[in-house]
C-alpha cells in the first residue's frame, strides 16, 4: 500500500473532524447521479486528478461539487464540526493543510449515484434547509460534498472563482497555503531550516547523518556541510535540529548516547556553509563581550556549573569557573528544597555581565531560586531580585521575571530601578516579551490555560478563545499548542500577537527565519513552508 493510501486511510480515522455522514438515525436519503468533470479543476494552483482520486470532485445538476475531506476541506480554511445534536457546523477560518492527492491505484468511473445529505447543517452560523436547496449538499462514499456555486464559494467563503474553457475550473482561497518543498524525501523525517536563501537539511547515509545546504532557487545545486556518526550502542540516533543563536547565527545540535551517560553536541554553521563542533554535554552557552559563557547541566545537579571559555579558546578543557562556587546555577528547584530540579530559563549575557538562575549550597529555602548577576571580569556576584522567582528572561534594558510567592509577572530595569507589576493575572509556566509585547499563560476557574497580552492599563487581553497544552516563542513568534485537540497542528502568531495560522497538518520541526517558516510534517514527513497569501489582515 502506498504511504499516500496510508495517509488517506489514517484521514477516515479522524473522521471525526470530517464531513461524514453519521450512521443511521436519519431517514432515508434521496439519491442522484454524479459525474466526474470533464474539465481541469485547479485547487490554490494543485491540478486535482479526478480520475485516479479516491476522493474526486463531482459534477451534479452541471455544478462542481467539492470533497469535504479532513485535508481538503482545510486547505481551503473550512473547519466541520458535527454532533447528533446539532448536525453538521461548516465555518469559515484561519487554518490551513498541505495538499494531499488521496491516490488512488483503482480508476473512478465517469457516473455514479451519490445521496441528497438529510442532517442538519449550518455554514457560518447560519442554518441550511439542504432538501429544499437547488443544489443541495450530498454524501458519496461517506464524506460531505459541497456545491461550488458563487453563493457559497465567493460570498459565504472567501474564495477566488474562476471557469475558462481551457483552463477550467480555478479555485484560490485566501486562508494561508503551505507550499510543498522538492527536497529529498528523506530531508522531511528531521529537521529543516531556511536561513539566508539556503535551504539546510539532513540525510541518513549508512551510519552517517549528512548535513546539507540548497540554494532556494536551485535545490539540486546541494552541498555537504557536515557529517557525523550516529551508531552508538543505543542504536541508530539520527534526529538532528537547527536552531539560531546570538541573535543570527544557524547551529545545529544532535544527542549521542544514553539520557544520563550521553550528551548533546551543538554545531555552528558559518557563512561559507562549513559546519563545525563547539560545544558538547548538556549545557546553555551564550557569548559575552570576553568569551562565551556556560552554564553546565550535568546531571545530578551540582555546584559550581558557571564557566567562562575566553575568546581564542576552544573546549571545555580551556573553561575556568566563574561566579560563586557554592552556587548551583541554572536550575529552578519546584518545591524549594533540593528532591527535585528542573532546568531554568536560560542565562542572559549583557556586556560582561551573566544574568542567571542560582541556588546556594545547602538548599535553604530563603537562598533558592534567586537572579544573580555575575560579573566575567571581575567575578562579583550580586543577588538581583529581592524575591525567588520560577522563572525570568532579559528583553532590551528589562528583566522579566515570575515571582514564586505570587505568580504574577513582574520587571525592572537593569540598573535595579523601577520595579513594576506586568500582568493583571496569575502567570503559568510561560511567558515572553516579543517586539516590545509581553504574553503569558493563566489558568482559569476550569484549570485551563490560556494566552493573555498585559497591557498598559491592566485590562489584559485573551488573545485566542482555544485552550492552550503549551507556547513556545520561535524568533519572537509565538507557536500554541492546543490543548482541546481541535487542530491537528499547532496555532502561530506573529511577533505581535495577529493570527497568522491554525495548523491542520501534525507538525514535527518548525523554524523560523526573517519571517519565513518552514515546517516538517509527523504522519507523511512533508517539507513545506507558509506561503505568501500568509498574512491575515485586520
Amino acid at each position: 500500500m502506498s504511504n499516500r493510501k496510508k495517509i488517506s486511510l489514517l484521514s477516515l480515522v479522524i473522521g471525526a473532524c470530517w464531513m461524514m455522514l453519521p450512521a443511521g438515525g436519519h431517514a432515508a436519503e434521496s439519491s442522484v447521479k454524479v459525474t466526474l468533470p470533464n474539465f481541469q479543476v485547479k485547487l490554490n494552483g494543485h491540478v486535482v486528478d479526478n480520475p485516479y482520486r479516491q476522493y474526486p470532485l463531482l459534477v451534479y445538476k452541471d455544478i462542481t461539487y467539492f470533497p469535504m475531506t479532513y485535508f481538503d476541506s482545510r486547505m481551503l480554511g473550512l473547519v466541520s464540526t458535527w454532533s447528533a445534536e446539532n448536525g453538521l457546523a461548516i465555518q469559515k477560518d484561519q487554518v490551513t493543510a498541505a495538499y494531499h492527492t488521496y491516490e488512488s491505484d483503482k480508476k473512478n468511473a465517469v457516473s455514479n449515484r451519490a445521496s441528497i445529505a438529510s442532517f442538519d447543517i449550518t455554514v457560518n452560523g447560519h442554518p441550511v434547509n439542504n432538501a429544499k436547496q437547488e443544489y443541495p449538499l450530498l454524501t458519496y462514499k461517506d464524506v460531505t460534498y459541497f456545491p461550488l456555486t458563487w453563493a457559497y464559494a465567493h460570498d459565504q467563503f472567501g474564495w477566488n472563482y474562476t471557469w475558462d474553457a481551457a483552463e477550467g475550473l480555478t479555485i484560490d482561497s485566501d486562508n494561508p497555503q503551505l507550499e510543498q518543498i522538492g527536497l529529498p524525501a528523506e530531508a522531511g523525517a528531521n529537521s529543516v531550516a531556511l536561513y539566508k536563501g539556503y535551504y539546510y537539511y539532513t540525510l541518513t547515509n549508512g551510519s552517517k547523518n549528512e548535513i546539507y545546504r540548497a540554494p532556494v532557487n536551485d535545490l539540486h545545486a546541494r552541498e555537504l556541510v557536515y557529517t557525523y556518526d550516529i551508531e552508538t550502542a543505543y542504536g541508530l540516533q539520527k534526529m538532528m535540529g537547527f536552531e539560531l543563536r546570538n541573535d543570527d547565527e544557524l547551529w545545529f545540535n544532535f544527542h549521542l548516547g544514553g539520557g544520563i551517560m550521553g550528551h548533546d553536541e551543538y554545531g555552528k554553521i558559518a557563512p561559507n556553509g562549513h559546519g563545525s563542533i563547539e560545544h558538547r554535554g548538556y549545557l546553555n552557552f551564550e557569548d559575552a563581550a570576553i568569551g562565551t559563557v556556560i552554564v553546565d547541566y550535568s546531571v545530578p545537579p551540582s555546584s559550581n556549573n558557571l564557566w567562562l571559555i575566553p575568546q581564542d579558546h576552544a573546549g571545555t578543557h580551556e573553561a575556568k569557573s566563574i561566579g560563586n562556587p557554592n552556587f548551583l546555577y541554572g536550575w529552578h528547584t519546584p518545591d524549594g528544597g533540593a528532591t527535585s530540579f528542573a532546568r531554568g530559563t536560560s542565562s542572559a549575557v549583557r556586556g560582561n555581565d551573566v544574568y542567571v538562575l542560582a541556588s546556594e549550597t545547602g538548599y535553604a529555602n530563603n537562598m533558592m531560586n534567586y537572579i544573580y548577576k555575575v560579573n566575567v571580569t571581575t567575578n562579583q556576584t550580586v543577588k538581583v531580585v529581592r524575591d525567588a522567582v520560577s522563572q525570568f528572561a532579559v528583553r532590551g534594558n528589562e528583566l522579566y521575571y515570575i515571582k514564586q510567592d505570587d505568580s504574577y509577572i513582574y520587571s525592572f530595569n537593569l540598573d535595579g530601578t523601577n520595579e513594576s507589576k506586568r500582568s493583571a493575572r496569575k502567570a503559568t509556566s510561560w511567558y515572553i516579551s516579543a517586539e516590545g509585547n509581553l504574553y503569558y499563560l493563566s489558568l482559569d476557574e476550569q484549570g485551563a490555560n490560556h494566552l493573555f497580552k498585559a497591557m498598559a492599563d491592566g485590562d489584559d487581553k485573551q488573545i485566542l478563545p482555544d485552550a492552550l497544552q503549551s507556547v513556545e516563542a520561535i524568533n519572537n513568534w509565538l507557536i500554541c499548542t492546543p490543548a482541546n485537540g481541535r487542530y491537528e497542528g499547532l496555532i502561530i502568531l506573529d511577533p505581535s500577537g495577529k493570527l497568522l495560522a491554525k495548523m491542520a497538518e501534525p507538525i514535527s520541526s518548525l523554524f523560523i527565519h526573517d519571517g519565513q517558516i518552514v515546517m516538517t510534517t509527523t504522519e507523511d514527513h512533508l517539507v513545506v513552508s507558509l506561503g505568501a497569501r500568509a498574512t491575515q489582515e485586520d
